[in-house]
């Protein structure tokens, strides 16, 4: 490998932190492949960089990955898209200047679900991306279904609780799902709020609660030790890896990120390139742990030393292409297992000798197939044979040179998957050449050639009307390029028509994607008949007064599907004027799509005016912290009148409300907004009693969490059936755990909740003597531990005659016959004795507290052996 001065230059400089903008754009455009990667992927690099590389035609596809994570280059990002490259996908997706429209293309070109996770996180607030990712019929089914569930306002908060800590992947767009999901169990609030602060914030729960007492509402970060166990077992999940990789200054937990199988890797790519070798190590130290592309691969064979070259042979971590070059690497013991794996792997492979044979077809073709070298592909490119020409034209590391030899192969075979290569992926630059625009013109005269290598050529032509004859409406795939590209005007008439004729939304689809369409086609498009489409003929509109003439053109269709369809709030550019036209012009649903965002920008009594027309609307919102007290408090008094709980709620989270307006809200029938209230406002005791025995947890667990208790209070609360209101007691504000009786803290030990309740369950069980296995056991446990000879038949008819336990039917399932099962439960006053817990089958198992059993069995009357 490259050793000589230039390259340890290079090193040097990717290796700073504060490195110079302008060395970097330097290393991207005249530093190999691997450099100009790394130069693209540097926290310092700016545009310069990025552009220096774009410009560039000798790049594989994995060197180009910096591109797909910064640039903004439309065309570029549309080739990465269109690419089968899941790693390109990976960055694509996390790029900040991708485009819904090219985020719904990438939905449509990727089944993994690490990309549509960071496309949905990315593009959290576009309904049309969610939409997208929630309707991809036999696609990953079970995600979609999951994300559904987080989409919809009325899943339980259980359902909510149950998906955060079990989804996998964890990833970041689930919990800021979670986050801003208006059922969100105050437990993870308040985690929530410390890792995602602004998601947090447009959660209409926490939002009320901020308003009525923000002192109550602290956010609570993982303990040190919780951290320090997910990154040692590789799975914390993404939130926290993200905060951590941003603000945490150990170097220790920044290294143990890399290796956290939830890990961003687009967050840590930069770092491969560090001489740390215990950071190159995290990249590869286990097989279970993070995946990495070709990329950060090929840099640590590059600066890894020999123990970092053979982890990354050991865990199997190198492509077949890197694996061939490591065979005869200058360590013995590396080469050595890497001739291994090949052999596994049933790869061919040469080890250097001192005297080169010439390689014969068979040996070439491997080569065109495996290398990622420029100079071999080049020179492969004008061999002799076109079985190793085509493999070359299928290599993704072909240089552009090589590509632009073999466009114009005369064979098919040859040129084909470079035609097609160039028509998704570029580069522009090449293409838009004058001697490859004649090159063009010289094979679409030619008959040479057959039809379909002569029809991809043209899609290649500057002259995009030449691309219509070409037009089938059978051809899948060229039709929807020739739709979505081809200038001609007639051509774009024609398919109007059609698509007015007769219903072809797929068709219409791409036709609305067309770049070429003018403002007068825009406004004859058939938008009624296909409402869908209203999006991405606005999209590609950037001129405001022209995006009006078609929101009005197309006015019914906004005012109808407008919140779903169309979302121009985004926009900067409306004035406070605008948006009180806008008002005065559309429907409410349409005015919601258009400005609902924006109504801060308007003076206080006309904004009150627009809430007092839009207040009984079903997606009414609050989630705006920049109206005056003028307008929150007559919004407030109109969202009481209308009985708008939900968007009240935020309201008083957003704006501290006095007591007597809290007053009047406990006397309302209103669950969650009783819970908004408990979770931010210090309540007196007769309101916590008038609240406590509150059918709703939410309720319940918010009492728990947040305010002071008197001794009867607390007894009601420890009694609970719902362990996320123990839960609230456990990490109560106001009470103290000296104050919990042990049984209560041995009912947090039940199994299926969080770790993290289990770890402090477990602390304070520690130190009140009680090992964790004896916080609670099953029936028969519990009997032989207290040498009772007695069946379990028996002693439920004991339990059952003195009141302890009772059948219910509402928890025991069904049997084989679909017969309701009785279920066996602790009665009220009875549950420091223990708990009910079912099982696989959904049979109800009495579990025991041994702390508190030696009681329980002087209320049996049953004597005890000493």
């Amino acid at each position: 490998m490259d050793r000589s001065i230039e390259t340890k230059t290079y090193l040097e400089t990717l290796r700073l932190k504060d490195a110079q903008p302008e060395e970097l754009a330097k290393i991207a455009e005249l530093a190999a492949p691997l450099f100009c990667c790394a130069a693209t992927l540097h926290p310092c690099a700016d545009r310069r960089a990025l552009e220096a590389a774009a410009r560039r035609d000798d790049l594989p596809l994995w060197a180009q990955i910096g591109l797909a994570l910064y640039s903004d280059d439309e065309d570029l990002l549309d080739g990465f898209i269109n690419s089968s490259d899941k790693n390109l996908h990976l960055a694509v997706s996390d790029n900040p200047y991708l485009t819904k429209c090219q985020a719904l293309s990438l939905i449509a070109n990727s089944d993994d679900l690490e990309t549509w996770a960071f496309l949905g996180s990315r593009h959290l607030d576009s309904v049309e991306v969610l939409q997208a990712l929630t309707c991809q019929k036999g696609r990953n089914s079970a995600w979609q279904a999951r994300i559904k569930s987080l989409l919809n306002p009325c899943t339980a908060g259980k359902r909510l609780k149950e998906l955060f800590w079990n989804m996998k992947p964890r990833t970041v767009f689930v919990a800021r799902l979670i986050a801003r999901h208006p059922r969100c169990p105050s437990e993870l609030l308040k985690l929530l709020a410390c890792y995602l602060p602004l998601d947090v914030a447009r959660n209409p729960t926490y939002v009320e609660k901020m308003q009525n007492a923000p002192q109550s509402v602290g956010a609570t970060p993982f303990s040190k030790n919780r951290i320090n166990e997910y990154l040692g077992n590789l799975f914390a999940p993404a939130f926290l890896l993200d905060w951590l990789i941003d603000n945490d200054t150990e170097l220790k937990n920044l290294r143990r990120c890399i290796s956290s199988v939830e890990v961003n890797p687009n967050k840590v790519r930069w770092m491969v390139v560090s001489g740390d070798s215990t950071i190159q190590r995290k990249f590869v130290q286990w097989r279970a742990g993070r995946e990495y592309s070709e990329y950060e691969y090929r840099m640590l064979a590059f600066t890894g030393g020999p123990g970092v070259k053979k982890l990354l042979v050991k865990w199997d971590a190198v492509s077949d292409a890197l694996l061939l070059e490591l065979v005869n690497d200058r360590s013995a013991e590396v080469a050595e297992l890497a001739r291994e794996l090949a052999v596994q792997r049933n790869l061919k492979f040469t080890v250097v000798k001192s005297k080169k044979k010439s390689p014969n077809k068979a040996q070439r073709i491997e080569t065109a197939i495996n290398t990622t070298e420029p100079e071999k592909l080049l020179k492969l490119a004008k061999d002799r044979a076109k079985d190793v020409r085509a493999s070359v034209a299928n290599n993704v590391h072909t240089p552009v040179e090589a590509l632009s030899q073999l466009a114009f192969d005369t064979e098919d075979s040859v040129s084909f998957p470079v035609l097609e290569r160039l028509v998704y992926f570029g580069p522009q630059s090449l293409i838009r050449s004058s001697k490859f625009q004649h090159q063009v013109d010289l094979m679409l005269m030619s008959q040479q050639h057959s039809l379909k290598v002569r029809s991809w050529a043209t899609l290649l032509h500057k002259d995009t009307s030449r691309q219509a004859p070409l037009y089938s409406g059978t051809n899948r795939e060229l039709d929807r390029l020739i739709l979505s590209s081809c200038g001609a005007p007639h051509f774009i008439e024609e398919i109007l028509a059609s698509i007015r004729e007769d219903s072809k939304p797929e068709v219409a689809k791409q036709l609305a994607r067309n770049s070429h369409m003018t403002l007068e086609q825009k406004l004859t498009f058939p938008v009624e008949k296909y409402p869908d489409q209203l999006s991405d003929l606005l999209l590609c509109t950037q001129d405001k007064a022209e995006y009006m003439m078609i929101v009005r053109k197309f006015k019914d269709v906004v005012n109808l599907h407008g919140i779903t369809r169309v979302t121009s709030s985004e926009r900067e550019d409306f004035s406070s004027a605008e948006i009180f036209e806008m008002y005065e012009e559309f429907q409410p649903n349409g005015f919601l799509a258009l400005a609902g965002g924006l109504l801060h920008k308007l003076p206080p009594e006309k904004a009150v005016l627009i809430f007092e027309k839009l207040i009984n609307l079903d997606k009414i919102s609050v989630c705006n912290s920049a109206y005056c007290p003028e307008v929150s408090s007559a919004l407030r008094d109109m969202l009481i009148d209308a009985e708008k709980w939900d968007p009240l709620c935020s309201l008083i989270t957003l704006y501290p409300q006095p007591k007597s307006v809290i007053q009047e809200l406990v006397e309302k029938p209103a669950p969650n907004l009783h819970a908004c209230i408990a979770l931010n406002y210090t309540l007196t005791e007769q309101q916590v009693t008038q609240l406590i025995s509150s059918k709703d947890s939410n309720v319940r667990e918010a009492l728990a969490k947040k305010q002071s208790l008197s001794e009867e209070q607390l007894d009601v609360l420890c009694r609970d059936l719902e362990i996320r209101v123990i839960n609230g007691l456990l990490y109560s504000d106001k009470v103290s755990s000296d104050r919990l009786p042990t049984w209560t803290i041995c009912r947090a030990m039940a199994p299926g909740y969080s770790n993290e309740i289990d770890k402090k369950a477990q602390a304070l069980l520690e130190e009140r003597g009680i090992r964790q296995d004896m916080a609670y056991l099953e029936q028969t446990a519990v009997l032989e531990l207290f040498d009772l000879a007695i069946s379990t038949r028996k002693f439920n008819q004991l339990l059952a005659e003195h009141g302890v336990i009772e059948l219910v039917d509402d928890y025991g399932g069904y049997n084989n016959d679909g017969y309701l099962i009785k279920a066996k439960q602790f009665t009220r006053k009875a549950r420091h004795f223990g708990f009910d817990l079912s099982d696989k089958d959904w049979k109800s198992q009495l579990q025991f507290f041994p702390v508190t059993f030696p009681d329980l069995l002087a209320e049996l009357g049953v004597p005890v052996s000493p």
